[in-house]
């Protein structure tokens, strides 16, 4: 399987000849459900895509599974589910707050879903600092590559080419580098001073 290519489950359908012919992809469907949380605001417009991309980018460059890259991408998609005002979610983006509530509010919505359990543990802990996150029994480190790909999507400026970001963006993740996993840090500074990202 390539790198870039993550084969997602598909939920069948109940076809109006009951033969279950159109298929649902976890993908369309959360991502149905991501879009509409980014019309909240143009602040957020797209976020949970483009989390989900980064996630799966750098997961995909320290050699992760297909599993692992798939629920991150997942978890991408609906990180701040529980983000359910606009002030929630803009709130969400202040990533210097020790206010982060939403992310367990979206793990006790996602884990509801069929399929959505793994994803939903790594949204828990979407912004635990990877010191922390360390000491929390069975949480997954993939939940500060979750953290990490939120902030770098944070980071960025829509108004600006991302090319001319990428040194601004480099050091602002730099400056925080002790909130990650260092080999998660290692991909994103390689990947993105190789133009990879």
């Amino acid at each position: 399987m390539d790198a870039n290519h993550i084969e997602l489950p598909t939920i069948p359908g109940s076809g109006r000849d009951g033969a279950g012919f159109d298929q649902v992809r976890y993908l369309d469907m959360i991502g149905g459900m991501a879009g509409a949380m980014d019309l909240i605001s143009p602040a957020v417009a797209n976020h949970h895509a483009r989390v989900g991309y980064f996630a799966a980018r750098l997961g995909a460059v320290l050699g992760l599974s297909d599993t692992d890259r798939h629920d991150l991408v997942l978890a991408g998609l609906m990180h701040d589910a529980g983000a359910l005002s606009l002030k929630t979610r803009l709130d969400a983006l202040a990533f210097d707050s020790d206010e982060h509530t939403h992310a367990d509010i979206g793990y006790r919505l996602v884990r509801t879903c069929p399929g959505l359990l793994r994803a939903a543990e790594l949204i828990r802990y979407h912004h635990t600092p990877y010191r922390e996150l360390q000491r929390v029994p069975g949480a997954s480190a993939l939940s500060n590559l979750l953290c990490l790909a939120d902030r770098i999507d944070v980071l960025i400026d829509r108004d600006r080419p991302v090319p001319l970001q990428s040194k601004n963006v480099v050091d602002r993740i730099r400056s925080s580098a002790s909130l990650f996993r260092p080999e998660y840090l290692e991909a994103f500074l390689d990947s993105a001073l190789e133009g990879d990202l």
